[in-house]
């Protein structure tokens, strides 16, 4: 009885992790939500920004939130080492998007920390949100 009993519990694992498949067409997903920093052109964070002989600065980790209704706030903690020691810092941009399809254009407003301007980004349709500035930094959910 054990026996059988374990090999139900060990068929219904498998069909549950299996069945699901990559939920591509699961209505319960939608774009808006909160994403963490993943990676930063295929690197883990966290990741080398600049360097040179006086400063380091390093994206230790982040957010970038989208809403339904067209906004995006993204918050980086920026890791800046010097002569003086070790400061994090928030880098808080936020803006506006618009969308096609899973093709996002990010309208970043223009702030001291902000450079502000056009940037293109992807939404897998599930859990990944990939923004082109120049480097690849990619959030997941």
């Amino acid at each position: 009885m054990r026996r059988s009993f374990c090999s139900l519990l060990l068929a219904l694992a498998a069909l549950t992790a299996c069945g699901g498949g990559d939920g591509g067409n699961d209505p319960q997903v939608s774009l808006p939500g909160t994403y963490s920093l993943s990676t930063i052109d295929g690197q883990g964070v966290p990741y080398l920004l600049y360097q040179d002989t006086e400063v380091k600065v390093e994206a230790k980790n982040g957010t970038f939130t989208i809403t339904g209704s067209g906004t995006y706030t993204e918050n980086v903690t920026l890791k800046f080492t010097d002569a003086n020691g070790v400061e994090e810092i928030p880098a808080i941009c936020s803006g506006t998007y618009t969308r096609s399809g899973n093709n996002l254009t990010i309208t970043e407003n223009e702030t001291d920390e902000c450079v502000g301007g056009d940037w293109t980004a992807t939404w897998d349709g599930r859990n990944t949100i990939t923004i082109d500035y120049g480097v690849l930094f990619v959030y997941k959910r």
